[in-house]
């Protein structure tokens, strides 16, 4: 039988050349993209394993992005830095959550990319950690 290894989101944006230099420079992804001049239709982004796929949404013009409600990738974070993580990030876009505690233990904070979709960077924390609680 087949096994599975590992599930790709898939992001639909408005330009990939915009989406590629965010997630390098908010979240040090790197990647390759397809074509290899713009227009570019694709791209495959990788950091510490995770990978992510953008794919340009045709024929659909530049608008006023709306943030989703709901999250689109949700990243764990290893090595008890997500605070310094977030801090870092701050410095070059606005949080949509600062960094809480969730009542199901993970410390997580959002952010929202150039076409509005919602990325969760999370990590248990020590329960001592200097971050409040979500109410549940």
């Amino acid at each position: 039988m087949a096994r599975f290894d590992q599930a790709v989101p898939v992001l639909q944006v408005n330009d990939v050349s915009v989406s590629m230099d965010w997630y390098s420079k908010i979240l040090g992804f790197d990647g390759w993209t397809f074509p290899k001049t713009p227009p570019y239709s694709f791209a495959l982004l990788s950091r510490d394993g995770i990978e992510l796929i953008f794919q340009r949404q045709a024929g659909r013009e530049r608008t006023a992005v709306t943030v989703n409600s709901g999250w689109a990738v949700y990243i764990r974070v290893t090595g008890g830095h997500l605070l310094e993580l977030a801090v870092q990030i701050k410095t070059h876009t606005t949080l949509l959550s600062e960094p809480t505690r969730m009542p199901y233990r993970d410390v997580e904070f959002t952010v929202a990319d150039p076409d509005g979709h919602v990325i969760v960077l999370s990590e248990q924390l020590p329960d001592d950690a200097d971050v409040p609680s979500a109410t549940e």
